[in-house]
This record gives structure tokens, C-alpha cells and sequence, in this order.
């Protein structure tokens, strides 16, 4: 039997000015991917599988549901693994091209067909 989860995005504040630019649809924010309680995201060091909405990451702003997923957490580990070799590997971070939020597009898209 298949398991059926939520998929949820995690965005966070990186910076203090985001109160004011946030209402006129800017700002500066990191997001992570939520699954089966488990948050992926990227970093100049590569993909980081962690505990959900570590303080580190930002200020917590809000959690979008991206979808459902249908599967394990070892297939999710698994495509995650593949993102982690090829596009989005150690070092392969840029500020505006590659990013974390590029990351949770992809893996939002893997997993639900789902566009941040």
C-alpha cells in the first residue's frame, strides 16, 4: 500500500526589512521543503535534510501546503539524493541563479507537480 503525506514549503525571513517589503510582494526569504517531518533545503554545502523550522534558517514566516505526495520517505530520500549529485551538488550554490528557493521549486515539482 502506497503512503499518501502532505508536502509543505517552509518560508522564512532572512532579513528584518521583509515586514515592510513582503506587503508590496518583495523580500529576501529562504525556503526548505517539508516531508514526513523532515525539511530539505540547499546551501553552498548542498542539500541538508533537517529537523523542520530550525531558527537558524530565518525567521519563520508561514507554511504553504504544496500537495500531496504519494510514496515513501526512502523514495523521497532517494530523488533527493539524485538533485543532490547533478543540479543542485556542493559548491553549485548561487546567490541569484541557484538558490535554495530554485532547490524547493524542483523538489515541489518532483514530488507534488506543484510550482513554488
Amino acid at each position: 500500500m502506497a503512503e499518501v503525506c502532505e508536502v509543505f514549503l517552509n518560508v522564512y525571513d532572512l532579513h528584518d526589512s521583509n515586514g515592510a517589503l513582503h506587503t508590496v510582494g518583495m523580500g529576501f526569504y529562504h525556503t526548505g521543503v517539508e516531508v514526513r517531518g523532515w525539511e530539505y533545503s540547499f546551501s553552498d554545502s548542498g542539500i541538508h535534510r533537517t529537523r523542520p523550522r530550525l531558527p537558524e534558517f530565518g525567521n519563520f514566516r508561514e507554511q504553504i501546503s504544496m500537495g500531496i505526495y504519494t510514496g515513501s520517505i526512502s523514495e523521497v530520500n532517494n530523488v533527493v539524493t539524485s538533485m543532490g549529485c547533478e543540479r543542485f551538488a556542493p559548491g553549485r550554490y548561487n546567490l541569484t541563479s541557484l538558490n535554495c528557493n530554485h532547490f524547493s521549486d524542483a523538489l515541489c515539482q518532483l514530488l507534488t507537480a506543484q510550482r513554488i
